[in-house]
């Protein structure tokens, strides 16, 4: 448990800083943190440990990014809300240190983890042909990086260098922002230049570049590959939502130690420290909506695991009476795969398995037959992408100067999927299905 000689020690001597209703306030403000804050992060937890596809280089450094924010809800979150409501600190001087250094190591790993991920993505577009050697033994260094670069910011209170204390009306403990003696103000500033100003130089740095490579590209090839773009927006913003959360407290440690004594009283003191808490429920939110694999491997467990089930087969019966009702086919499309329902069986079109065998004469015989009440097929189509696998052979057709499009045959060659601007064309077995956007980017297919 926690030192209860600290602890009364401790607690003898606190007054509660501020008002009834404002330690109320944060006691709930941090409940519903806490709660979004698990909940959020155990989803994608759980949804990459169900699905291997996830397990790539980048989504395996974002992963350490969702263990660390899932890490502070269930470490920090507990005992800061039971201090809000007790209105006081109530775990004693020895667990206030080791919560400081958690929680501190923690946001030191995040703002880090973005860092490499901002740099990342500027390999990987400056220097693509260099970027694909890009393994998950070099994302597992980059991780023990972040956690090395992390620890060895945030440990030296824990050996005299600084310290960790009481802050926020005595609900939360951090670095002594407060005191101004030069053991204090020296180990601040080393925090503030290689806890944040160095990371964001890296990010601004980062990020100007991607920017210029995003232009010089679009100008040399007249379009820009939208995967790309999109993952790297959504690195931005995952950027932008935490130094959104993180400023104001930023701001605050910084008049606390260089400004007037006593310029910012308790009850202030306690909303940069909530707004910068609330950073470990933003990146889920973002990982899911703009992260096309997440999404995908979401409906992908869904449908194998049979997860809301009833709903799912609402969904199933509702898709197929559109589609019997329409008399057009119905195609799903996310980032691996597409799902194409030909009224009644569903092909599946994987850039996943390359080196699934042709379909036979006999499957497609059974395929056109699904729609007379046999079982429902899948099977997976190998395709081969023109932007990633040029060597390899693959059917073309005219189209256009002034349009973008891109051509996918199977192997066997009786699945066609011509992207043309905004329209998605299927062709299998003779039959045509045009889908307008939104569709998957080209490269994803």
């Amino acid at each position: 448990m926690y030192d209860v000689t600290d602890a009364a020690s401790i607690n003898s001597d606190y007054q509660e800083l501020m008002a009834p209703w404002a330690y109320n306030g944060a006691a709930v403000t941090l409940f519903f943190i806490g709660f979004f804050g698990f909940f959020l992060n155990i989803f994608v937890i759980a949804l990459m440990y169900k699905d291997v596809q996830l397990w790539t280089p980048m989504n395996i450094i974002l992963f350490n990014l969702v263990c660390s924010d899932f890490s502070v809800s269930i470490i920090g979150n507990p005992l800061t809300l039971t201090s809000a409501i007790s209105h006081r600190w109530l775990f004693g001087k020895s667990v206030c240190v080791a919560y400081g250094f958690f929680m501190s190591l923690l946001g030191i790993a995040s703002i880090t983890t973005l860092t490499v991920l901002s740099y990342e993505r500027f390999c990987l577009i400056s220097r693509p042909f260099t970027a694909q050697n890009r393994s998950k033994q070099g994302a597992g260094r980059a991780i023990l990086f972040i956690w090395s670069y992390s620890f060895a910011l945030t440990s030296p209170p824990l050996f005299g260098w600084g310290a960790y204390v009481n802050e926020a009306a005595n609900i939360s403990c951090s670095v002594n922002w407060e005191s101004q003696t030069t053991n204090a103000t020296s180990y601040i500033i080393f925090l503030f230049i290689f806890g944040l100003i160095l990371p964001l130089a890296v990010i601004i740095y980062s990020y100007i570049n991607i920017v210029l490579e995003m232009r010089k590209n679009s100008a040399r090839v007249g379009r820009v590959n939208r995967a790309e773009r999109r993952v790297t927006s959504m690195v931005a913003l995952m950027i932008v939502a935490f130094m959104i959360a993180w400023t104001p407290y930023a701001i605050f440690a910084l008049i606390e130690q260089f400004g007037p004594q006593e310029l910012i009283g308790p009850g202030l003191a306690v909303l940069p420290a909530l707004i910068a808490k609330s950073s470990i429920c933003y990146n889920p939110i973002i990982y899911v909506g703009m992260n096309t694999q997440f999404r995908a491997a979401f409906w992908r467990v869904r449908h194998s695991n049979g997860i809301a089930g009833q709903l799912d087969s609402n969904n199933t019966n509702s898709r197929e009476k559109d589609s019997r009702s329409t008399g057009k086919d119905v195609l799903e499309c996310s980032l691996d795969f597409c799902h194409w329902t030909v009224r009644g069986p569903r092909v599946s079109i994987s850039s996943v398995d390359r080196n699934a065998p042709g379909r036979s004469a006999d499957d497609r015989s059974r395929e056109r037959s699904g729609g007379n009440g046999t079982r429902e097929g899948d099977r997976q189509v190998a395709l081969r992408t023109l932007h990633n696998n040029p060597q390899l052979p693959i059917s073309t057709v005219a189209v256009a100067e002034s349009s973008t499009s891109d051509v996918h045959t199977s192997r066997d060659g009786s699945v066609r999927i011509v992207r043309q601007d905004s329209e998605l064309s299927v062709i299998h077995d003779g039959k045509v299905l045009v889908i307008k956007s939104p569709i998957p980017p080209s490269d994803m297919l």
